[in-house]
């Protein structure tokens, strides 16, 4: 008997249905397996970073191939990317897919983004209205700068 895809009303198992492969949730990378937790929505699956749990999930609970988009792999690959994301067909995640929020390397750079856009009223006294903001995001390495309100440049910087 095949496993049941974790997330919550989805029929991929069942019989008549088209067979989608399994997945494996991503418990070797804490960040990426927390926005799979999020999304997946299940009363089965809550994020930890308990090793024995973890360890429980891994062996028992996947995620069928029907919730991931075509961004999510290399062209003419089955295997999925090591931070794909699953974006279709989640309780918790109405967006339309879209390769910047499939693969968690551009999916950061949106949360970045978002934090910027939240200061922009910030400015500093003086002649020019000029505003300048650094804001480090927790758990990337990614360092958002905006230089004039509405204007963001994102740079990468090692072990920030």
């Amino acid at each position: 008997m095949g496993r049941l895809c974790c997330v919550p009303k989805c029929n991929s198992s069942k019989k008549g249905q088209p067979i989608f492969a399994m997945r494996a949730l991503p418990i070797n990378n804490f960040k990426i397996f927390k926005i799979w937790v999020e999304r997946i929505a299940s009363p089965k699956l809550e994020y930890s970073e308990d090793l024995d749990y973890l360890d429980k999930i891994y062996r028992r609970l996947r995620i069928c191939d029907r919730h991931f988009d075509v961004f999510c792999r290399l062209e003419g690959e089955k295997k999925l990317m090591k931070d794909a994301l699953p974006t279709l067909h989640l309780p918790n995640f109405q967006e339309v897919s879209s390769a910047r929020n499939s693969l968690y390397r551009n999916w950061k750079e949106i949360i970045t983004e978002t934090v910027v856009s939240e200061k922009e009223d910030i400015s500093l006294p003086g002649p020019s209205n000029a505003a300048f903001v650094e804001t480090q995001v927790k758990e990337t390495n990614i360092l958002p700068v905006l230089h004039r309100p509405g204007k963001v440049e994102v740079q990468n910087y090692p072990n920030v």
